[in-house]
């Protein structure tokens, strides 16, 4: 469990306590679309955060933190429903981007559409690979 102690810009606060509740366990082949299961529920926490890398042969990574009741809205089964994005912008056009949507499924259940590259055809399943959740306390 890693500890944040609060930074000066934020304006100081307590500090939070990490606690990984999903590894990926191959995190250098393609992630297909899928619902992954948490260790615990994300109830006991006040933030969900998410860490990707860029590509499956790229290792820059990415993290995204929500509070759990936002989190809670990325409804995965309602069509208009807000999402979660994680993802990376290759430069300052977005039409050059590789993203990721996140859905709430269950206190104990993500789920992550397949990858896109946005202005390629279609999806890529090797864009924005999920390595870790953590929930933060």
């Amino acid at each position: 469990m890693k500890s944040y102690a609060p930074s000066e810009k934020s304006g100081g606060g307590t500090e939070l306590k990490e606690t990984v509740l999903w590894t990926n366990s191959a995190p250098n082949v393609d992630f297909a679309s899928q619902t992954i299961t948490l260790s615990d529920s994300i109830e006991n926490y006040k933030y969900v955060m998410i860490v990707a890398k860029t590509s499956k042969s790229n290792n820059t990574q990415e993290s995204d933190i929500w509070d759990v009741e936002t989190f809670k809205t990325f409804n995965n089964s309602t069509k208009n429903a807000p999402i979660g994005i994680i993802g990376f912008v290759a430069d300052s056009n977005v039409s050059y981007a590789n993203v990721r949507r996140i859905g709430y499924v269950s206190n104990n259940q993500i789920f992550f559409s397949g990858g896109v590259f946005i202005s390629a055809t279609g999806g890529n399943n090797q864009w924005v690979i999920p390595l870790v959740v953590y929930g933060l306390k």
